[in-house]
């Protein structure tokens, strides 16, 4: 940091602002971050790419919407349990 009255000279040496940040990155890595095909991976991969590691749910129900308010046979036999 500059103290007051600093000189010209010392002021003209200080670096841009936001350098000490790095936030100018070279080209291959703002081409890896912008999800240039051509250095990284797509950021959004094709569906067919993504089906071979995705494994089935073992249940689908659980995450439906359910109309319905009556309780689970899960639910019913916890709350009878513990009541």
């Amino acid at each position: 940091m500059l103290q007051f009255g600093a000189s010209h000279q010392e002021v003209a040496e200080l670096p841009p602002a936001g350098a000490f940040r790095h936030r100018a990155m070279p080209p291959r890595d703002l081409l890896a971050r912008s999800g240039s095909h051509a250095v990284a991976p797509p950021l959004h991969p094709k569906t067919e790419h993504l089906r071979l590691t995705i494994r089935e749910d073992p249940d689908p129900g659980r995450h439906g919407m359910q109309l319905s308010r009556s309780p689970s046979a899960g639910a019913l036999e916890a709350s009878a349990a513990h009541g």
